[in-house]
């Protein structure tokens, strides 16, 4: 129930799920293939809310998208962006909440897919999200629109 999402061909990035009692994560791993190893990232800042069965997507090189997923006492509606996780990046590693006027309806189980620059790049749950936002400062600006 968490989301395995495939970063590099070398490395995966885990967010969240649920522990063996049911309860909901917020922990952030990168797992290197090549070393078979697992390393805890421990962002700056603000974390997304403990959830499972959210969706997330590699958006560009240097962004990973997160949608929604349950929380403990029911479904999200929130976007959330990562970024400072790609090798020599001068950002730091942090989690930025997209706060939207409008929004999809919370939910949880579904899927959010990465697409060819011919359509949008990135689309969760019917909304897309612009590709060319070169900062989480522009989709946030776009999202307020």
């Amino acid at each position: 129930m968490s989301c395995l999402l495939w970063l590099t061909d070398t490395q995966l990035l885990l967010f969240g799920g649920r522990n063996e009692s049911g309860k909901a994560l917020q922990d952030t791993w990168l797992f290197d293939l090549i070393s078979n190893s697992w390393q805890q990232l421990k962002p700056d800042g603000p974390l997304p809310p403990p959830r499972k069965m959210h969706s997330m997507v590699k958006l560009g090189a240097h962004q990973v998208v997160l949608f929604g997923g349950e929380r403990d006492s029911g479904p999200l509606d929130d976007l959330w962006v990562l970024r400072g996780w790609a090798p020599g990046s001068l950002e730091p590693l942090r989690w930025t909440h997209i706060k939207m006027k409008v929004s999809p309806a919370p939910r949880f189980g579904h899927a959010m897919v990465t697409v060819t620059p011919a359509a949008p790049p990135a689309a969760a749950a019917g909304a897309a999200i612009e590709a060319e936002a070169n900062s989480t400062a522009d989709m946030a600006a776009a999202a307020a629109d």
